[in-house]
């Protein structure tokens, strides 16, 4: 065990010491920075940082386009007429969603429990609530995410096993890989979408749902372990291991009032708006060539 220990400690010390040559180094979380300047600290002592030009550090979150926006009202009637005709649903149900691949960091079980729980502390839901969870295969010849993607559709059978009535599942699971035109109906037509990912670097999910509503209406759960939690101040921030937590966020998000959830997705694409893919790329451009300027200038 203690060689192996060495020998990982080897590497890691390795890595660092490569990254520290470098001229700019992004990363896309505060955490992410703060952790690689503790690494430095412990991988390369003040006696050795001296020969390596320690990089210039900054964040850069990875986002996504900004849509062209053409606003038209009746676009969410018509993602939600779409979509509700698409699994016969009444069209007042509430609508929540999930996009993921099957793969455990991803907190899927814990947010099919959270799910459970919730129909079972609101009887008033049933009937009344929907669930949608895309999922789509991934690395599905390592049996560790074979074996993952079973558990999730044995627990979703069970759940609809032991709630479902005659006319209603409480969860409808697709793994039907979307084109994003209908990726984007089912972002436009859903009341919410939960994210409760057990570690995610940031989660584009969350930040595609935010460009494609529109209306500006729509409710964004999301873990505090997705990287996203870090920048998205609009959205409901849980804690998916804990199940209570996860319940109180549902509820929050459900018993919204329509003004707060209008004024929370307004912050969250003005926010999207200004960070998008083309600012992202920009402010890496202009950070290297300002370090290249500073460094010519010091030569």
């Amino acid at each position: 065990t203690r060689v192996r220990s060495s020998a990982a400690s080897d590497v890691y010390k390795r890595q660092v010491q490569s990254l520290a040559n470098s001229n700019n180094l992004g990363f896309q979380t505060k955490t992410d920075s703060i952790r690689f300047h503790q690494a430095l600290k412990k991988f390369l002592p003040d006696h050795e940082q001296i020969q390596f030009q320690i990089p210039h550090i900054s964040n850069y979150p990875a986002t996504v386009r900004w849509p062209i926006v053409n606003k038209n009202p009746t676009q969410t009637i018509d993602s939600l007429k779409e979509i509700s005709n698409l699994y016969q649903l009444n069209k007042q149900l509430i609508l929540g969603l999930s996009v993921d691949r099957f793969d455990y960091i991803k907190g899927i079980i814990e947010r099919l429990y959270s799910i459970e729980a919730l129909y079972e502390s609101r009887p008033d839901l049933k009937e009344n609530l929907v669930f949608l969870q895309i999922c789509i295969s991934t690395r599905s010849t390592i049996r560790e995410f074979s074996d993952y993607e079973e558990s999730v559709r044995k627990q979703i059978d069970r759940i609809n096993q032991k709630l479902s009535t005659k006319t209603w599942a409480p969860i409808i699971l697709t793994t039907q890989e979307l084109d994003n035109n209908l990726l984007t109906q089912y972002y436009k037509a859903a009341d919410f979408l939960l994210i409760s990912s057990l570690r995610d670097g940031m989660n584009l999910v969350a930040k595609e749902f935010i460009a494609a509503r529109e209306d500006e209406m729509g409710v964004l759960i999301l873990s505090k372990y997705a990287g996203a939690s870090e920048e998205l101040k609009g959205a409901i921030i849980f804690d998916p291991t804990d199940l209570q937590s996860s319940i109180d966020a549902l509820n929050t998000a459900i018993n919204m009032h329509s003004n707060e959830t209008y004024m929370r997705m307004l912050s969250l694409r003005k926010h999207i708006y200004e960070n998008d893919i083309y600012r992202w790329a920009k402010k890496q451009v202009m950070d290297a060539k300002k370090i290249d300027c500073l460094a010519i200038e010091l030569s």
